[in-house]
């Protein structure tokens, strides 16, 4: 559940977000249409390289790419969250292959934000 909330942006808008203002704002609306269109171009992005999760979970750099992501993550959260650099090892090829995309459309979500903050989105 903590990884869930933590990289799948329309999860957490709507299984958390949403019940706890009771509907959603214009600006939560448009933040998970916005997330959306970034996790389906992610997703594509992905089919064109993977033919799919085992394909993905087969893939010693891809598997590497979480690792350093979690292990990243690891280490700038509390001390209650312990040996997260472990849990790839566990997940399904279904997860992996979610997590992932969640993973890089979140990325590409705080890249994009950035650049609008400054006025830069169009080179996109």
């Amino acid at each position: 559940l903590y990884w869930r909330a933590l990289l799948d942006r329309g999860w957490y808008i709507e299984n958390w977000v949403k019940p706890r203002l009771g509907k959603l704002t214009p600006w939560w609306e448009q933040a998970l249409e916005f997330w959306n269109v970034q996790k389906a171009f992610v997703t594509a992005f992905m089919e064109s390289y993977w033919s799919g999760p085992e394909a993905l979970l087969q893939d010693k750099e891809a598997f590497k790419f979480l690792v350093q992501s979690v292990s990243i993550v690891q280490s700038t959260s509390s001390d209650a969250i312990t040996h997260l650099a472990e849990l790839p090892a566990e997940l399904s090829a279904e997860i992996f292959w979610d997590a992932t995309i969640n993973l890089i459309a979140r990325y590409t979500n705080l890249v994009t934000a950035g650049h609008e903050q400054v006025g830069t989105v169009p080179v996109y």
